[in-house]
C-alpha cells in the first residue's frame, strides 16, 4: 500500500526529531549553569562587573576543563574572562568641582562580548578627562553558547535599561553606543523612552551605531523563530575566539528577529537625538538598505551623519549627511569591511592585521584551506565572506580572511568625536 504525501512528509519530520532528541550537544553547546542575566535595576554598577567577571569565570573553567589551552597559547581562561567581562573605564581628573562627566553605555552584538567596543571605550574616554564608559555583557553572551540559546529577547532588552539607569544622577550626558544587535538595543531603549517617558530616569542625549542591525537579510534567517525547536545551532566551531562565540544559536537569532519585527522603525517619526552611523557597503550579516533607509527618513537633516565604507557593493544613501570613505585605499591587503571589522583598529592584539586570531570561519572546519588561512600571513586578502566567491573565480590560489579591524579606526574615531563635540 502506498504512503501518501502527508504521512511521508510526518515520518520524515519524526525521524528528524528522533536524531535531534539522541544526539547529545557538546559541552559548549550546553547551558553552563552560570549564565549572566540582566541585573535588578537598583544593583550597583561594580556589584554586577564582580558577579558577572565571577560567573564567566566558572562558566569556562566548567565549559572547558578537559581542554587545557582551549584558546591557543596566547590566552589562559582568566585572561579569556576578563576580555568577555563588563568594564568600566573613567576620567575625572578634568571634572571642576561639583561636575559630573559625560556618560557612555557601550552595547556589544549577537554572540559577541563587550571586547569588541573596548578600543572606541578607552578612545571616547582618553578623549575627555571627565568620561565614564561601561560596556554591559548581554545575557547568554560571555560564558558558552550553549547559554546563549536560553536568552530571550525580554532579557537584552532589561539588560540594555538597567545599562542606562545605572547612570541615573551620576553624568552629565549620557551617549549610547550600539554595535550591531547592540545598536537596535539602543534604537529601541530610546524610542521607548520617547513614547512612554518614564522607562528609564537617565536622558539618552546621543547615539553612536555601528553596523547597525536594522534588517537581516535572507528567507532562512526569517524562519529562524521557526526552526529553533528543531535546529538550534548552525556553523557549530569548537570555539577558538578567546573574545566571542564562534557557534550560532537558532534560538537566539529567532529571538533577535522577533525584537526586530516589534521595532517597527519604518512607522516612527524621526528621532530627535542626534545620531552618527558607521556602515560597510559589503556587510552581509544585517541588511545594509534598511540601515541607509534608516538614516534617511527617520533621522534628522540638521543632527544626523553617516560614515559609509564604501567597497561598490552598494550605492551610497542618496541624502545630506553622508561621508564616502574609499576602502580601497589602504595598506592592509583590505578588499572590503566586514561586519565585524569597524570597531576595532589594526593594532588590535586580538582582532588586528596581525592579531592572534584569523577568522577563517568561511572555510570547512578540519579543510586546508582553513589551515592555510590562519597561517598565511603574507598574501592572504581581508574581506567580507562574499569575496570568496569571487577570489575562488578570478584569484583561486589567494585566501581570504574576514575582516575583523578598521584600517580607517583613527579617522572614524576622529570623526565620532568631532559629532559629539569632544574634538
Amino acid at each position: 500500500m502506498p504512503i501518501s504525501k502527508t504521512a511521508r512528509l510526518n515520518l520524515t519530520a519524526v525521524i528528524l526529531l528522533t536524531l535531534v532528541a539522541c544526539s547529545e550537544d557538546p559541552a559548549h553547546l550546553q547551558p553552563t549553569g552560570f549564565a549572566v542575566s540582566a541585573p535588578e535595576l537598583a544593583t550597583p554598577f561594580d556589584q554586577y562587573l564582580e558577579q558577572s567577571h565571577t560567573q564567566v569565570s566558572s562558566a569556562l573553567q566548567r565549559t572547558f576543563t578537559e581542554d587545557q589551552l582551549p584558546f591557543g597559547e596566547t590566552y589562559s581562561l582568566a585572561e579569556v574572562a576578563a576580555m568577555r567581562s563588563p568594564f568600566q573605564l573613567e576620567s575625572r581628573s578634568g571634572c571642576a568641582p561639583g561636575q559630573r562627566p559625560k556618560g557612555f553605555l557601550l552595547l556589544h552584538g549577537l554572540s559577541d562580548s563587550p571586547y569588541l567596543l573596548s578600543a572606541m571605550a578607552r578612545d571616547l574616554v582618553a578623549a575627555d578627562n571627565c568620561a565614564v564608559a561601561r560596556a554591559l555583557l548581554l545575557p547568554g553572551h560571555g560564558t558558552a553558547p550553549g547559554d546563549l540559546a536560553q536568552a530571550t529577547r525580554r532579557d537584552w532588552q532589561q539588560a540594555a535599561r538597567y545599562g542606562v539607569e545605572s547612570f541615573a544622577g551620576e553624568v552629565d550626558s549620557l551617549t549610547l553606543v550600539g554595535y550591531s544587535a547592540g545598536a537596535t538595543l539602543a534604537i529601541d531603549l530610546l524610542n521607548r523612552q520617547r513614547e512612554s517617558g518614564n522607562v528609564v530616569d537617565q536622558q539618552v542625549d546621543s547615539l553612536i551605531l555601528m553596523s547597525p542591525a536594522l534588517g537581516l537579510p535572507g528567507f532562512t534567517v526569517r524562519l529562524s523563530p521557526y526552526l529553533g525547536w528543531l535546529v538550534r545551532w548552525t556553523g557549530i566551531e569548537q570555539e577558538r575566539d578567546a573574545a566571542k562565540y564562534e557557534s550560532f544559536s537558532v534560538p537566539a537569532g529567532g529571538q533577535f528577529y522577533r525584537l526586530l519585527q516589534e521595532l517597527e522603525w519604518q512607522q516612527w517619526q524621526p528621532l530627535d537625538v542626534p545620531v552618527m552611523m558607521v556602515v560597510s557597503d559589503a556587510d552581509e550579516t544585517v541588511s545594509v538598505p534598511d540601515a541607509a533607509q534608516f538614516f534617511c527618513q527617520q533621522l534628522s537633516p540638521d543632527s544626523r551623519q553617516l560614515l559609509w565604507y564604501d567597497s561598490a557593493a552598494l550605492q551610497a544613501p542618496d541624502c545630506s549627511g553622508v561621508t564616502r570613505v574609499d576602502v580601497s585605499a589602504n595598506d592592509y591587503r583590505v578588499q572590503s569591511l566586514s561586519h565585524v571589522g569597524l570597531t576595532l583598529p589594526p593594532e588590535d592584539p586580538h582582532y588586528g592585521f596581525q592579531g592572534f586570531y584569523r577568522q577563517c570561519l568561511h572555510y570547512a572546519a578540519e579543510s586546508e584551506q582553513r589551515q592555510q588561512c590562519q597561517q598565511d600571513d603574507d598574501s592572504s586578502l581581508f574581506g567580507e565572506r562574499h569575496l570568496l566567491e569571487s577570489l575562488g573565480i578570478e584569484q583561486p590560489d589567494t585566501l581570504l580572511r574576514r575582516t575583523t579591524f578598521n584600517p580607517f579606526y583613527d579617522d572614524m574615531m576622529s570623526q565620532i568625536l568631532r559629532f559629539l563635540g569632544q574634538e
